[in-house]
């Protein structure tokens, strides 16, 4: 904390005024202030992310075009929807100031399909990327301490594939962590109308234009897997709620959907128009605030060294204890009082040749190692020794890769089962 001095001449700590009671002109204001107090910033656990999505119509010779379009928009991930690539892979993309990495899924007609574009500085975060089908892709990454699963989605507007749709993305859905933040943006094809109107819970009552089946189904999947339409969280003008718009036509079929308990890590939602090269439909945006969760620190609690016990030595000494002290008690008492004897010998037995525990952790243990992991880092580091040529290096950091991911799926599952053993 810094304190400024009191200066007779500082509109601050001072009057400005060589006239006892007037401060500032007024009449009756005391000229004596108190010192201002200005807090020293504080290191703070929050990551600032944003996250957009955007209908491209095409990334076939535009690709450059979109990337700089984002990067002027200062979008870190960006999933967009009717790519028309076909297959599914991951490729660099340079525009005139920064990098890319996309991601996509498509078929083989090389129509429709799904992509994310993720910032440069984000790539080395990723360490899962799952394609559902050519309308979904999931992406996740490390964002600070949490865990952020970006699905990229654009639903049919046939009746006969919609089915079907929403039910991979349900099933896709519910199977993401709770701890995980959750964020489905793409074009939905619907409209959630202007107000809630009885869904309260998922709608925020400043959408746009009025409610049809579709829309209606959205809010329906919201209330399912307990997720919020983002876009219609902020009240904002006309032009910033309009995600597409062709001629006279102007509707809000664009969104960006969010786990209800991760509401408060949205800072906006906005559209951005006027870009030049797309023409109907609109950039949609999502500001994030990404806070780590700071893990509730266990009790220190002083536990028996039972596993003392693996030990023969520590075997023999056990039962000659609990045989002397069996032999000298009362054997003409009841069942009940046997069992308590019993108990008791066994425990002070366990007491005297076991011992307890200080009750405090004495180092960090990496409880994410195990055989998978072992054997990566082995591969990893038979790689950076042979070193030399193009090709062996190219090697050496797909190997980097592999073992990234693996060690953060591993501290995935290590982190879920000590949650679970804390709750159960």
């Amino acid at each position: 904390m810094t304190i400024q001095s009191n200066d007779p001449n500082n509109c601050v700590n001072g009057t400005g005024t060589s006239c006892d009671g007037a401060a500032h002109g007024r009449v009756g204001v005391s000229s004596e202030h108190r010192p201002t107090v200005i807090p020293l910033s504080l290191h703070s656990s929050t990551e600032s992310i944003r996250i957009g999505t955007l209908n491209v119509g095409t990334m076939r010779g535009r690709s450059s075009e979109i990337v700089e379009m984002i990067t002027r928009r200062k979008t870190d991930i960006c999933t967009l929807q009717e790519v028309r690539w076909r297959g599914g892979s991951a490729r660099m993309i340079t525009g005139k100031d920064s990098s890319y990495k996309f991601f996509w899924v498509g078929n083989s007609n090389g129509t429709g399909g799904v992509g994310v574009l993720l910032a440069e500085k984000w790539i080395k975060k990723v360490f899962q990327v799952e394609r559902i089908s050519d309308r979904i892709l999931i992406i996740k990454l490390l964002v600070g301490e949490s865990v952020v699963a970006v699905i990229s989605v654009y639903a049919p507007q046939s009746d006969s594939v919609k089915d079907a749709f929403y039910d991979d993305l349900l099933s896709v859905v519910s199977k993401l962590g709770k701890e995980e933040l959750v964020l489905v943006a793409g074009d939905l094809n619907g409209h959630v109308g202007k107000f809630a109107n009885g869904y309260e819970g998922v709608h925020g009552g400043f959408g746009y234009g009025n409610r049809n089946p579709e829309g209606e189904r959205i809010l329906e999947f919201c209330e399912a897997t307990h997720m919020m339409v983002a876009n219609t969280s902020f009240e904002k003008r006309e032009s910033r709620l309009v995600t597409y718009q062709s001629g006279n036509s102007s509707s809000q079929i664009d969104y960006i959907l969010v786990r209800k308990t991760h509401r408060k890590f949205v800072r906006d939602v906005k559209v951005i128009a006027g870009e030049e090269c797309v023409t109907q439909h609109r950039l949609v945006v999502c500001d994030l605030s990404v806070k780590s969760v700071n893990k509730a620190k266990r009790p220190s609690v002083a536990r028996m060294k039972v596993w003392k016990l693996d030990k023969a030595v520590a075997r023999e000494e056990f039962s000659a204890v609990v045989r002397q002290k069996l032999t000298c008690s009362d054997k003409g008492i009841g069942v009940e009082d046997q069992w308590s004897t019993l108990k008791c010998c066994l425990l002070e037995a366990a007491d005297r040749v076991c011992g307890w525990t200080t009750g405090r952790v004495r180092q960090r243990v990496t409880w994410w190692w195990n055989d998978e992991v072992d054997r990566a880092v082995k591969e990893v580091m038979e790689r950076l020794e042979k070193g030399g040529s193009k090709e062996r290096c190219t090697e050496f950091t797909a190997g980097s890769s592999e073992l990234r991911r693996q060690v953060i799926l591993e501290s995935m599952v290590s982190y879920r089962s000590d949650r679970l053993v804390m709750t159960g």
